[in-house]
């Protein structure tokens, strides 16, 4: 079948409708495996991002299965319930609309954060490293030391504005639902998460802003892309290394 482009309003919402619309005409059925997320995003015009929150919505909904390996499949006939659970699963700001307003401000942070970082700065970034390292050594959660990381980053840009913004992002990490979860209950450990903090600190040490602010990016796309692609359901997109856990 053919889907209609979705607008760049309502995003997985509007996928997820569309496709459990599908559903419930029958131009999918009860087993029948939908497309691959690479087809989805060709049909719909939409980013793999978009397309793997729809999916965890259909999921939580109750109308598809994600198999790892294999794909994703229709469970069964959705009731109306099911349609209007699917389209508006939570009202949580998705994941990766998080990772995207992070990429467009961090990067540029760790430059300002090289130019005007104090020796305390640094030092609290250094302590935050170590703690996270303890951590992951422990088998305790990393997620308390690498939020002190991204916040004493933002407090050594010297920008007000910055910090405000980082700390409205942060806020809403409380506030994670439901597609949070399973994308976090679907993660592995991925062990370069101290290494690529570090790297961020030695540039900042060094001065350096292009590559602190590249070493910035870099982390996080290395983030975004461990959330895309953990445990791809679909082999025809697992064409990157096996995905592992990262705090970001």
């Amino acid at each position: 079948m053919a889907f209609n482009l979705v607008e760049p309003r309502r995003l997985y919402q509007a996928v997820a409708d569309q496709i459990a619309r599908s559903i419930r005409a029958e131009e999918y059925r009860s087993g029948d495996r939908l497309p691959t997320e690479r087809e989805l995003v060709r049909q719909l015009g939409v980013s793999r991002p978009v397309i793997r929150e729809a999916m965890i919505a259909l999921e939580i909904a109750g109308l598809v299965e994600v198999r790892s390996g294999s794909g994703v499949y229709v469970r069964g006939q959705p009731s109306l319930a099911q349609l209007s659970s699917a389209a508006n699963v939570s009202s949580e700001i998705g994941p990766f609309d998080i990772f995207a307003a992070r990429l467009a401000v961090e990067g540029e942070i760790a430059a300002a954060a090289a130019e005007n970082a104090t020796v305390d700065d640094m030092a609290d970034m250094a302590d935050a490293i170590e703690q996270m390292r303890l951590a992951a050594q422990s088998g305790r959660s990393t997620k308390p030391a690498n939020q002190r990381f991204h916040m004493a980053l933002a407090v050594a840009a010297k920008n007000p504005m910055l910090l405000k913004i980082v700390r409205l992002i942060w806020a809403e990490v409380p506030k994670r639902g439901p597609i949070w979860a399973k994308l976090d209950a679907r993660r592995q450990l991925r062990p370069t998460r101290v290494t690529e903090h570090e790297l961020i600190l030695r540039a900042i040490t060094e001065r350096n802003s292009e590559h602190a602010r590249a070493a910035t990016r870099a982390h996080l796309q290395a983030a975004t892309k461990d959330y895309l692609e953990d445990a791809a359901a679909d082999p025809a997109d697992a064409d990157v290394q096996a995905i592992q856990e990262t705090e970001c």
